[in-house]
């Protein structure tokens, strides 16, 4: 018998019996159970014990699982010479095993997914167990009790009664709800949308309190990286070359507990690719309504029966929604700054006034090689590649819409996987994949320009442009030891990157106006990057060992202890010396250590309870390192040298040009300094889970503990510390203030230390993160008509983390935190649920719906971007001071619970929060035809039926008084600043919600 967790044999291809074998059924009976018939019995009174011993990879491949499970009769006697056939629900493949006289059985490195195992004997009644749950990584056991009885009685019918490993996991394409949820999810039909529906997790890549940039996608076991933009906190596009026509599942793990996962804190979203089927299928999909259509195509079947099979698939996704427009089009303000823009200086912004419609388009293909070389060897091999053309992108939540923009991504993705037995004890498996990508985001035709009293802008955004490509290749060896009571898995991994990166924030420029009466006059403040190009090409090494040993010191018991270590290696030789910069401090900005080591621990123990398995108990606990940021190493190249910063105040007078050097000169140097002690963020994780099986369907309770350290906080150092500059509430000012009308700068120069230098950025790895959280969950059919799924998560995450969800590019507010940014996270939302159902009418229809409900986000009150209330060079990244003395600042502190507290004190940051955010989605869906035996189905899909937080809300508690001028003491230093209470403050500010959208389909499978 083989020994538990081996999942290395390759064993598994189709058997006949040898000549002269008795057979085990009529060959009539054989025909007539051939199709695997999915309903229950109602003779099933087969007693069937299925252990379940399904765990994360001890001696397991990352990309397949393993079924063990011996055969009985009611008396206790094993029973050899049956005949077990193992069926994939989805690809129809089979493999066949007889049991030897002690009546085990393995099948060993399946591929993830749904199985049907169906056992016959001469003298039992056969039966058939559906729905067995075999996962990458995990093995599952089965102890069948075969009843006495002719086979042609019927079959015994019965549902898997097991618990899965790993926690909740999305089947796809099997037909069931999932699909329908999965497909209500996301518009985009892409994973990383989906994995909302999974506990803990955004639709952003984000898990467990930290932002998606954090996160990682793997697909088939290997972890792949896309070019990212380094100031956005969202990575939902790293899924696009995988899209959810290519997969047969998807999970969540929080950072992979596997040694030899390379770990992601911010979670790992881990799918399955739809390997090659042993028969020829099909299936199209298609959809459309007026604003947008999906469509997708997948052929898969064999290229030599038995041998090796294919798999080969497109999906094309386009999305033109109507969004109302950015500017409300009768406020007096948005249609005054039109006018003058119109007659003044003919620019036309009147499509800021109107509805707009972005488009999105996805085009993903992919392709899958599953080809059994030898009866040892097995090569897998995928690819997919993607390209995604997105007009007026969405940057963010605190980024206005810049129409004209576009973003186009592409990404490409091969990887190979064989897998060879050794000997019976021994066996490895060897990876090579090439990921490579690049997203390209182009500017808007207008300079930016934001309106600080309305609170609406136009043109782009400090983020716009720039061009970010990665290409990553990797190679590793996975080494698999079987012994009696475990096993060892041990490996090595090589990641090789290539990084080129054309960025820095604000090389548009961008100018704040007050209000229409500046932009008449075009008075105000412009900001902008200039230098030369900003461009970043480096590469990276990363090299990564791991060992892992499995026990099972019980039946019930599992054991996992690991470790893994992993070094890399960063060009610092390429940051050029900022020698000026050395002349005046004594530091060199070239102080970056070039090699970082990490040890990461894993830990996992698994408990399986009562004598029929249906409970496990779950604990893990581990540590989870990140590689370098390409965004802030770049960063660190491009701000060595030749990048400057030039400010105006005051008559500008280019509009909609940027203004001369003699308006707005260049005021010194960008410096961006990663520092001696600079190091990527580090994650330690602990969870507890208990699963249970309650008749069919499962019960998932889990509650987990999270901490990073590590994390990257931007101070500037070269602000000017003056004790006695402060304003009438006793705030720092860093420099001289200067108001034009609602808008507030520091006199360019007057905020610097040092002259010839502007910003000087020290990314300071310096901010932690803690999450804890508890989830329910109910998933499976709980009735015979009736699936639901429900998930409910509470959490509660804290920080020192400023800016992190909102820009990563800003600077902390005070050169002394003392304090002020510990508090509620940015990614902090205490209550996340999910609710699906779907309901059978009768046999030719279902209702499926699907219902998301979170808290909302929270946030700092503040002021108006164009407001720098401190004078540090940012306008964007000042809390306000609550006070009610303010002018109308009584009414909207009664109005608002969360600043009741605060009054005298300055804002606690994250102290108050946007409204609630849900959407209900549904689904009708008609079978109105079958073709070879796969039903055509008419889908009907609602979205957004009920939708509400879906527009940006007013953060702003102050506005400034352009009837009133700033004072400065000379005598004490104080200046006073004329404010007035924004009478909108958390209230709408610019509506995004895009309404309800139909879509009509057809699924047709052959």
């Amino acid at each position: 018998m083989i020994a538990p967790g081996a999942g290395l044999q390759l064993r598994f291809l189709d058997r006949t019996p040898p000549p002269g074998a008795p057979r085990l059924a009529s060959t009539r009976h054989q025909q007539r159970v051939a199709p695997f018939p999915s309903h229950a019995s109602a003779s099933c009174l087969v007693i069937l014990v299925c252990a379940l011993i399904a765990r994360p990879a001890g001696a397991q491949s990352l990309a397949a699982g393993s079924l063990l499970g011996t055969v009985r009769s009611e008396a206790g006697l094993k029973l050899g010479e049956a005949d077990v056939t193992l069926n994939d629900d989805v690809t129809g493949a089979r493999r066949s095993r007889l049991t030897p006289r002690d009546g085990a059985f393995a099948f060993d490195l399946l591929l993830p997914g749904e199985y049907s195992v169906l056992v016959e004997r001469f003298g039992f009644r056969p039966t058939l167990v559906r729905a067995v749950p075999v996962r990458a990584g995990a093995q599952v056991q089965l102890d069948i009790v075969l009843k006495a009885g002719e086979a042609g009685g019927g079959i015994d019918t019965v549902a898997f009664p097991g618990v899965p490993a790993g926690g909740p996991h999305l089947a796809l394409h099997g037909g069931g709800s999932t699909d329908d949820f999965g497909a209500l999810a996301d518009q985009r039909q892409l994973p990383t949308g989906v994995a909302s529906l999974l506990p803990g997790a955004d639709g952003e890549l984000g898990a467990e309190g930290l932002p998606g940039r954090l996160g990682a996608v793997a697909a088939d076991g290997l972890t792949r990286w896309s070019p990212r933009h380094p100031r956005l906190a969202a990575a939902d596009l790293d899924a696009i070359a995988f899209p959810m026509a290519a997969l047969r599942g998807l999970s969540i793990l929080p950072g992979g507990t596997d040694a030899e996962w390379p770990g992601a804190g911010g979670g790992l979203l881990s799918a399955t690719t739809i390997p090659g089927a042993r028969n020829v299928s099909a299936g199209l999909t298609l959809s459309g309504g007026p604003d947008g259509q999906a469509g997708s195509a997948v052929l898969s079947g064999p290229i030599v029966r038995d041998t090796a099979n294919f798999t080969l698939g497109i999906a094309a996704v386009r999305l033109n929604p109507e969004l109302p427009s950015p500017w409300q089009a009768d406020s007096a303000g948005p249609a005054a700054a039109n006018t003058i823009a119109q007659d003044s200086f003919a620019t036309d912004l009147s499509r800021y006034r109107r509805p707009y419609k972005p488009a999105t388009m996805i085009v993903s293909g992919f392709g899958r090689l599953d080809w059994s070389l030898a009866r040892d060897h097995r090569l897998n091999v995928r690819a997919s590649a993607a390209s995604a053309t997105i007009d007026d992108p969405d940057l963010g939540p605190d980024q206005p819409p810049a129409l004209g923009a576009r973003l186009t991504a592409r990404d490409l993705s091969v990887a190979a996987l064989l897998t060879s037995v050794i000997s019976v004890r021994f066996g490895n498996e060897l990876r090579l994949s090439l990921d490579a990508g690049n997203r390209d985001y182009t500017a808007a035709p207008l300079a930016g320009t934001v309106f600080a009293d309305g609170g609406f802008a136009a043109g782009t955004t400090a983020l716009q442009p720039g061009t970010f490509k990665r290409t990553t290749f990797r190679i590793g060896e996975t080494g698999h030891l079987r012994f009696r009571f475990g096993g060892l898995k041990f490996g090595v991994q090589g990641i090789f990157s290539t990084f080129d990166q054309t960025f820095t924030d604000g090389r548009a420029g961008t100018y704040y106006f007050g209000d229409t009466t500046g932009f008449a006059s075009r008075t105000g403040v412009f900001r902008q990057t200039v230098g030369t190009l900003p461009t970043a090409s480096f590469k990276t090494t990363a090299l990564g060992f791991f060992a892992q040993l499995r026990l099972a010191p019980s039946p019930g018991l599992e054991i996992l202890l690991g470790a893994r270590r992993d070094a890399e290696t960063v060009p610092v030789s390429q940051i050029r010396l900022n020698s000026e910069w050395l002349r005046l401090t004594g530091i060199d900005n070239r102080t970056v250590p070039k090699q970082r080591a990490q040890i990461s621990p894993r830990l996992t123990l698994t408990w399986t309870l009562g004598a029929t398995r249906r409970w496990q108990v779950e604990a893990e606990a581990a540590q989870f390192a990140e590689a370098t940021d390409p965004g802030e190493f770049a960063e660190a190249l491009v701000h060595a040298t030749g990048t400057r910063v030039r400010r105006g105040n005051g008559a500008l007078g280019a509009w909609p040009g940027v203004p001369d050097s003699t308006v707005a000169p260049v005021q010194g140097e960008a410096l961006t300094l990663l520092g001696p002690q600079y190091t990527p963020p580090r994650t330690g994780r602990v969870r507890l889970g208990l699963t249970g099986n309650l008749g069919g369907a499962l019960m998932h309770l889990q509650g987990s503990y999270r901490h990073a350290d590590y994390l990257p906080v931007r101070l500037d150092l070269n602000l000017r510390p003056d004790p006695r500059s402060r304003d009438q509430y006793g705030r720092p000012l860093y420099g001289t203030l200067t108001q034009f009308g609602t808008v507030l700068a520091a006199t360019p120069g007057s905020n610097r230390r040092f002259a010839g230098f502007d910003e000087v950025i020290s990314i300071d790895p310096s901010a932690y993160s803690d999450y804890w959280g508890l989830s329910l969950g109910i998933e499976g059919r709980v009735k015979r008509s009736l699936s639901l799924m429900v998930t409910y998560t509470y959490s509660h995450t804290t920080d020192d983390w400023f800016g992190a969800r909102l820009a990563a590019g800003l600077p902390q507010p005070f050169a002394d935190t003392s304090g002020w940014t510990k508090g509620r996270s940015d990614f902090d939302v205490p209550h996340r649920l999910v609710v699906g159902a779907e309901a059978h009418l009768g046999a030719r229809a279902r209702l499926a719906a699907l219902y998301r409900w979170h808290s909302g986000y929270p946030f700092t009150p503040g002021f108006r971007d164009g407001v720098d209330a401190n004078g540090d060079g940012s306008a964007r990244n000042d809390p306000a001071f609550v006070i009610d003395t303010v002018a109308g600042a009584a009414s909207v502190i009664a109005a608002n619970a969360c600043l009741g507290s605060q009054v005298g004190h300055l804002a606690e940051r994250n102290s108050c929060r946007d409204p609630a955010a849900g959407e209900l989605d549904l689904r009708l869906a008609i079978v109105v035809a079958h073709l070879g035996g796969a039903a055509t189905e008419l889908t009907f899909d609602a979205f957004g039926l009920a939708r509400s937080g879906a527009d940006v809300m007013d953060h702003a508690l102050y506005l400034v008084d352009r009837t009133r001028a700033l004072t400065t003491n000379a005598l004490t230093g104080v200046t006073s600043v004329p404010l007035v209470a924004n009478p909108d403050f958390g209230q709408m500010l610019i509506k995004t919600d895009p309404g309800v959208a139909f879509r009509v389909g057809l699924r047709v499978g052959f």
